[in-house]
């Protein structure tokens, strides 16, 4: 892998893993949304223990930050990974298939007709690192491309899929530390 555009938690890790270069990141933040229907919404959040809630497979940072909303381990929510993408948990509960979903916060204002039951804090948006064996000259391109990238009108559609306005610059100690919320997930190693 050269090219990786990763939310915070893996931006740390591979940086502090593998030699990533943050280039740059989305002028956005991170950070995660519940969502639901009126009806499972106004009972509350505590609601949806033993309930299904969908997110991305683990280690998506959307699954990590249900671990902080729920950090008792008997006392957690049925966690669906089923969805091929963060839409794909908002139509399950349209159709009835989950209680809930969590899911980036840009997304839920597309939605409008489901509730907000609680948004996690804010990370440091996602970044597009570069492989350390990538040469300099190929990373400067590459992070020229992309913070000219909103002036190009042809490039909305990718923006808008992707929940931004444009990328901006970065600095790799912005990431420091949140390789961490992957210290529960099977596998995970400090680095050394």
């Amino acid at each position: 892998v050269d090219f990786m555009f990763a939310e915070g938690h893996f931006t740390d890790y591979r940086m502090q893993r593998s030699g990533f270069v943050p280039l740059v990141k989305t002028a956005e933040k991170s950070s995660f949304t519940v969502l639901a229907n009126e009806e499972v919404a106004k009972r509350g959040i505590n609601s949806l223990i033993s309930y299904s809630v969908v997110t991305m497979p683990s280690p998506s940072l959307g699954f990590a930050l249900l671990t902080e909303i729920f950090p008792d381990a008997i006392r957690q929510p049925n966690v669906l990974s089923s969805g091929k993408s963060w839409r794909d948990g908002v139509e399950m509960v349209f159709a009835e298939e989950t209680d809930a979903a969590i899911v980036p916060t840009w997304l839920k204002d597309q939605y409008p007709n489901l509730i907000a039951m609680t948004t996690t804090r804010e990370f440091p948006g996602a970044a597009v690192s570069a492989a350390s064996s990538v040469d300099a000259a190929a990373r400067q391109s590459v992070t020229d491309a992309l913070l000219k990238l909103h002036e190009d009108a042809t490039a909305f559609e990718v923006l808008n899929e992707l929940g931004i306005s444009q990328f901006v610059p970065v600095t790799a100690e912005e990431y420091h530390g949140y390789d961490k919320l992957l210290k529960s997930f099977f596998g995970y190693k400090d680095a050394n």
